[in-house]
């Protein structure tokens, strides 16, 4: 930004240059529309502020209304308020009604109410015409106050935590409504869904549908950790969930569930009737799909007689659970067949090279089954 606007000669002064619309000393500028200092902090003017300016000095500013402004050695007002209604500029960024550019490259737009209900800038906050002052840290980064969205040069992080590519370098907002928003690039971004009042909690985010924590996330469908795992609800349990929070869960019928600081069901079971995710990768009632790539298909009979799925096995309505390592291998259990894309191993250890990509056994008898692609396989006597 440039401040001073040169109109009229330069004048000699010892250990300073004046000139008509301001003066250039060692620890900073000052002009009619504001003052910056040698350590890159500046105090701008409004406009009726500028216009009321008489005459600039090195040590204060004459006013045509008012008693002069004084400043110190450092060029910072003396008795009068440092803030600015036009904005701020220091080493971390800048800060105007439009919203705060930060000098790592992140910009924090402001609503249009925001903006209109500013009253003055600082280096440490924004003071408003109406609700409580927002404070910001060093990294002029805002503190106790609703998290907004962050912008950046390609793309932006909206205030809860999805990330959208621009189509264009430094998208905005250009239109806000309760449901979503659009960006001057054409985007259209859905907001989550709230139907009930949002419940402010230090370190979460509370939306109707669930949580947001540093552990995970809850919803309606189950429970997501940040090491991947998860717990997925059943069609009833589900249904049967009236309200969810960062510690619990509370039913319609029966007791609340109480989760502990991992998001782990405290004195109920973990296992879901819906399927099981991990870091090794998803149990469901078709079979198992590994990290690796290998599939361990189970069949109709066996599919039906399952009552839970847990990370460490599953539980069958007849007959012993079934026990996994942590790679999702079945343990103490007669040796299934293995899918790949491409193939099968079978149970006795037969490879199998599929016509069509992805083949499932649809036929399975005593002496035999087929799979999708035609293939007959013939069982050992």
């Amino acid at each position: 930004m440039k401040f001073l606007v040169v109109v009229a000669a330069v004048v000699a002064c010892a250990g300073a240059r004046s000139i008509n619309a301001g003066w250039v000393l060692p620890p900073g500028n000052i002009g009619t529309s504001g003052i910056l200092r040698k350590d890159g902090s500046t105090d701008l003017f409004s406009h009726d502020f500028a216009h009321d300016i008489v005459a600039i000095g090195p040590s204060g500013i004459i006013l045509k209304s008012g008693p002069p402004v004084q400043l110190d050695a450092d060029l910072n007002m003396v008795g009068r308020s440092k803030r600015s209604t036009a904005g701020y500029v220091n080493a971390a960024g800048s800060i105007g009604r439009s919203g705060i550019v930060r000098m790592d490259g992140t910009i924090e737009q402001f609503g249009h109410d925001l903006a209109h209900d500013i009253a003055f800038f600082g280096p440490s906050g924004i003071i408003l015409k109406n609700g409580p002052p927002i404070h910001l840290n060093e990294n002029l980064n805002t503190m106790g106050r609703t998290k907004r969205h962050t912008f950046g040069p390609s793309g932006m992080i909206t205030s809860w935590g999805q990330p959208i590519q621009f189509k264009e370098p430094f998208a905005k907002i250009v239109l806000d409504g309760p449901s979503g928003f659009q960006l001057s690039d054409g985007t259209l971004v859905q907001k989550p869904v709230v139907v009930a009042a949002v419940v402010a909690c230090a370190g979460a985010r509370s939306i109707n549908a669930g949580w947001v924590l540093p552990p995970g996330n809850i919803g309606t469908s189950g429970i997501l950790r940040k090491d991947g795992s998860t717990d997925l609800f059943s069609h009833d349990f589900a249904h049967d969930i009236v309200a969810i929070g960062p510690s619990g869960i509370i039913l319609k019928s029966g007791p609340p569930v109480q989760l502990d600081a991992d998001l782990n069901m405290v004195g109920r079971s973990k296992r879901s009737t819906a399927g099981y995710v991990n870091a090794a990768g998803s149990i469901g009632r078709s079979g198992i799909v590994r990290m690796d790539g290998t599939i361990e298909q189970f069949g109709h009979d066996l599919a039906h007689d399952i009552a839970f799925f847990g990370p460490s096995g599953i539980i069958l309505k007849n007959g012993p659970p079934i026990h996994l390592n942590e790679n999702l291998n079945t343990m103490g259990r007669t040796k299934r067949h293995t899918f790949g894309p491409s193939g099968m191993i079978t149970s006795w250890g037969q490879p199998i090279q599929f016509k069509e990509p992805f083949a499932k056994i649809v036929l399975d008898g005593p002496s035999g089954f087929q799979l999708s692609d035609g293939t007959l396989v013939q069982k050992p006597a």
